[in-house]
């Protein structure tokens, strides 16, 4: 929500979840973002994570 963007909550929530990646000896956290997500992919960027690229996600509605 718009209104609690800004006061540290998203940056505190993923603090959180690298440390417990690291005590469980995780390497790697991928993050999938929509791609017209451009706030929150400079909010993943200022975070420390970089674009890859590498993947295409293909759906099929029935």
């Amino acid at each position: 929500m718009k209104k609690n963007q800004g006061q540290g909550i998203g940056a505190q929530l993923l603090n959180a979840l690298e440390e417990k990646a690291k005590a469980r000896e995780i390497k790697v956290i991928r993050l999938n973002s929509g791609v017209q997500r451009h706030e929150a992919h400079q909010f993943y960027e200022h975070q420390g994570y970089t674009s890859n690229h590498s993947q295409k996600r293909f759906l099929k509605f029935l």
